[in-house]
């Protein structure tokens, strides 16, 4: 059997993070009132062995925790960015995210993003690129955590 790279071997670390961070985060109008936590990870893999990595670490994520359900998204590097920036906007964004760092860096600037660096563990905090600043802790929408880690 093929081993996974190493970045992908350590994405469920990563997403498990992101997800019990969240936790909290959401919350739409639309989503049933059970008390479980429902959240969106929108991905931007596009090799096929890379979209069936992300999709299994969602498919096992959510089958051992009941409470804190994750639904696949898949985007599409194509039009990311207009399709972020029109759901920052209107409320509706994917709660984690898969994006460039520039990208990133615009979105936190406008304050869309959390900075989630206290929340990670030791070594596995995440760098924003110079210039970048931090996202302000007040930020609105969507969590994103820029990572070295790129799955797609």
């Amino acid at each position: 059997m093929r081993r996974l790279p190493a970045f992908l071997r350590s994405l469920p670390v990563f997403l498990a993070v992101l997800l019990l961070l969240l936790s909290g985060c959401a919350a739409g109008d639309d989503r049933p009132d059970d008390g479980v936590v429902r959240l969106r990870f929108q991905s931007l893999a596009w090799q096929k062995e890379s979209v069936d990595a992300n999709r299994r670490l969602v498919e096992e994520w959510n089958a051992t925790h009941p409470g804190v359900q994750v639904e696949y998204v898949q985007g599409s590097w194509d039009s990311v960015h207009d399709q972020l920036l029109t759901s920052f906007e209107g409320g509706e964004a994917p709660d984690i995210v898969h994006d460039a760092s520039d990208d990133l860096a615009d979105f936190a600037h406008g304050g869309h993003l959390a900075d989630l660096r206290p929340c990670c563990p030791r070594g596995c905090a995440p760098t924003y690129p110079p210039g970048a600043g931090r996202p302000p802790p007040s930020a609105r929408g969507s969590t994103a955590c820029r990572s070295s880690r790129n799955p797609g």
